[in-house]
């Protein structure tokens, strides 16, 4: 069996308050501000927002567990679908704080009031995303990770957002994953498939942990690279990977193009093609 089931919250009801939360909306490469846009809005117009996630581990007999949780259809994106352990986006209530955003996550949809350590994922990512499933929705997110390491066996949903919630060995959590692909959502598709980015995850994770004569080699400083994913309905994943020094220098460059350009996606994709 590669997993327990903890618990399940079979209440699934959408709310107004949840479609209509105000999401700010970024520059994607300064980082600027631009303003509030509501939920809804934000991933039907494709404007930049923040995506928090986070692996929630626990240490085992076998090394490791992750926790991973199934999205209820209570959701606007992803509904039924395999998540990582938290996928939520910074709202303008957290004053631009991802902490404050991972720690609302954490307490609003798993009730998990406290964690023993976090370890960020240090590279900077753009996702674009259009789904099948709902022809309407393009999001376009800057995402964050962090390993979030717990000292508890008992974690529950505390929204109708997540459906049920699983303990699963690492090694027998990659075989599942992978076994299992086009059932998770798009973001966990690009972080458990994409090598150095997985790899990086294992080490953090490993080094939360503790288990230092586990430790696999770490080679890769991933904050020198950004990497520019892309999901699309009935097509191929796709990512782009360049330095963050030449796109700087590139927008730098290109100052009043960018100006006029920097919440259209197919900019980007441009510039990355480019680079």
């Amino acid at each position: 069996m590669y997993y327990i089931i903890l618990f399940k919250f079979m209440k699934k009801t959408s709310s107004n308050d949840y479609y209509n939360q105000l999401l700010p909306i970024f520059n994607p490469i300064t980082g600027q501000f631009l303003f509030n846009q509501k939920r809804h809005l934000a991933h039907s117009n494709g404007h930049w927002h923040k995506g928090v996630q986070a692996n929630i581990i626990r240490k085992s007999n076998k090394g490791f567990d992750i926790l991973v949780q199934t999205r209820s259809n209570a959701v606007d994106i992803g509904k039924d679908k395999y998540d990582q352990s938290l996928a939520t986006q910074m709202l303008n209530i957290d004053n631009f704080s991802e902490i404050n955003t991972l720690r609302r996550g954490l307490l609003e949809e798993l009730s998990i009031k406290e964690y023993e350590k976090i370890e960020k994922l240090n590279t900077t990512i753009f996702i674009n995303k259009t789904y099948s499933e709902d022809e309407q929705k393009s999001n376009q997110e800057i995402l964050s990770l962090y390993i979030v390491l717990v000292n508890t066996h008992t974690i529950r949903p505390g929204s109708t957002k997540v459906n049920s919630l699983r303990w699963i060995n690492w090694d027998d959590f990659l075989a599942f994953f992978n076994k299992n692909k086009k059932s998770f959502t798009k973001t966990s598709q690009f972080y458990f498939s994409t090598d150095e980015i997985l790899k990086k995850i294992e080490y953090l994770s490993i080094k939360l942990i503790n288990l230092d004569e586990n430790l696999p080699k770490d080679n890769k400083d991933l904050s020198k690279y950004v990497y520019l994913h892309i999901n699309h309905k009935s097509k191929k994943p796709i990512t782009y990977k360049t330095k963050v020094e030449k796109i700087l220098s590139f927008f730098e460059r290109n100052r009043e193009a960018y100006d006029n350009n920097k919440l259209d996606f197919n900019y980007y994709l441009s510039v990355f093609k480019k680079l």
